[in-house]
């Protein structure tokens, strides 16, 4: 920036320097203002996570008996497909998850945990899958 004589250079500084002293009492009478106010709210905890239903646990596993679901998975090795434990982590995060399980369950299915196929159980009723599902994604717990 070039300025054509002194006094538009005095008269550009003298601005500067007002607006300099200016932000110098500005910013402590800022913070002062600021510590008086009232406290910042604070940030709402993180939302819980839902507890998983209560399942009957022996009726699942007596379903699991019954659809052979056993020849095929343990709850935590793998036999011919995934373990109960594996497909539990795998959906852990999915919101989807149970509707998903009892899908496959229904339909049978293949290709997501290996090239064998998980035989359909079409006529299930809803409510036993759901029942599997559910027992399936809490890691199979043993009823005892």
């Amino acid at each position: 920036m070039s300025f054509p004589n002194r006094g538009a250079l005095r008269a550009a500084l003298s601005v500067v320097r007002r607006v300099s002293i200016a932000s110098m009492f500005a910013a402590p009478l800022f913070v002062s203002f600021a510590a008086n106010a009232a406290p910042a709210a604070k940030p709402a905890p993180p939302a819980a996570a839902t507890k998983p239903p209560a399942i009957d646990v022996a009726r699942a596993e007596n379903l699991a008996r019954a659809n052979a679901c056993v020849s095929c998975h343990a709850a935590s090795r793998r036999l011919v497909g995934p373990s109960y434990e594996d497909v539990a982590a795998r959906y852990k995060t999915d919101p989807a998850a149970e509707t998903k399980l009892m899908d496959k369950i229904k339909k049978g299915g293949s290709g997501v945990w290996g090239v064998i196929p998980m035989p359909a159980h079409p006529r299930m009723a809803d409510a036993d899958s759901r029942l599997l599902a559910q027992w399936v994604l809490q890691g199979a717990p043993a009823s005892h």
